[in-house]
């Protein structure tokens, strides 16, 4: 991968961490006065953020697969991703259950508490870590290229017997998808061009139908209270959108990089931009603290303080001017906390590299 590429994929995980954080910030800061899961802002980000993760994922592990064995490329890849899920859930329980201990909270526990959690919190990386083992293995078995597809589709099956099953197959074929886009650059980067203009449209239509049922938090996969055929259709279109939304962000990245290298301000814009994607494993950690756990609690405190969601009046304000701005400076301030560990050596601590 050359180094265009590389900011290029960069800048697509630095916009998709940011979305995070600002779909964190409007619903962190709804309270009670917002309903964030109807919120349009938030919706969108939510059709689509956490797939397009995924894609990339499925996409840059590729790369792993073509220069690796199997056995070293399971022992890799369980090694990079259980050693930041272990010691990044660790870190995070410190960093909440700290201020309460010293505060004279009481904290019962405080030893068992700070490895509560792990086999649940950062999800995400435990979805990257089923679907890379179940897709390596499956590819590894055969090098015919028919085949090769039809095993990690069946593969899904054993999606069934991991923990927090639910989200992982949810994530499995935008992983699959990424996977053979990589094995595949040259059909895939012809298939992209064929339609990267349509979803333009294709996926605003899309997010028209998209509703409170469709987000993989309120309803399940395969969900037996509303019934095969009805569950069904929300798989397949919240799978269909999230495909849709992921292209339309490939899409929107690529004519921002090539404005970039037309405009000097835009290319001054994206740098920083994908800074947050070189470090978005580091920042979607550290988020689950400092941002998940922090900002709730201190935005509950000032609005006591105040009388009031004063945000809540205006819901212009609330999601393109207030959160938008709220999300860029925990952005920054994630990363600082990204550049610190580094500097003192934590950052390979927690999270291995």
């Amino acid at each position: 991968m050359d180094k265009k590429e590389s900011f290029y994929w960069d800048l697509v995980k630095g916009a998709a961490i940011f979305l995070m954080l600002w779909g964190h910030c409007i619903q962190y800061c709804a309270l009670d006065d917002l309903s964030y899961m109807g919120n349009r802002v938030f919706r969108t980000i939510y059709s689509f953020h956490m797939p397009v993760f995924m894609l990339v994922s499925g996409y840059l592990f590729s790369f792993s697969f073509r220069k690796r064995d199997l056995a070293d490329l399971l022992h890799h890849r369980i090694r990079g991703m259980l050693h930041p899920i272990v010691m990044a859930t660790f870190f995070n329980n410190v960093l909440l259950l700290l201020p309460r201990y010293l505060l004279n909270d009481h904290v019962d526990f405080l030893w068992g508490s700070l490895f509560l959690g792990i086999g649940e919190s950062l999800w995400f990386l435990w979805a990257v870590l089923y679907c890379s083992v179940l897709v390596g293995v499956c590819c590894k078995l055969t090098d015919n290229p028919c085949l090769q597809p039809a095993l990690a589709i069946a593969g899904a099956a054993v999606i069934l017997l991991v923990p927090q099953w639910n989200y992982t197959l949810f994530m499995y074929p935008y992983f699959v998808a990424g996977f053979f886009c990589g094995m595949y650059r040259k059909q895939a980067k012809r298939l992209y061009r064929l339609v990267r203009y349509a979803v333009l449209v294709i996926f605003p239509v899309m997010m028209t139908f998209y509703e409170k049922k469709h987000y993989i938090y309120v309803t399940p996969m395969f969900s037996e209270e509303l019934g095969l055929a009805v569950s069904a259709q929300i798989d397949l279109f919240r799978w269909a959108i999230g495909f849709a939304g992921s292209i339309f962000m490939l899409s929107l990245a690529d004519l921002l990089l090539r404005l970039g290298a037309r405009v000097p301000a835009v290319g001054a814009f994206l740098r920083p931009v994908s800074l947050l994607g070189r470090n978005s494993l580091q920042i979607y950690c550290l988020s689950a603290s400092l941002l998940s756990g922090y900002l709730p609690h201190m935005y509950r405190k000032f609005v006591s303080l105040i009388g009031g969601n004063l945000l809540a009046k205006n819901l212009m304000v609330y999601n393109f001017l207030a959160t938008p701005i709220m999300a860029a400076i925990w952005a920054l301030i994630l990363y600082a906390a990204v550049v610190l560990m580094k500097k003192s050596k934590l950052d390979k601590l927690v999270f291995g590299r």
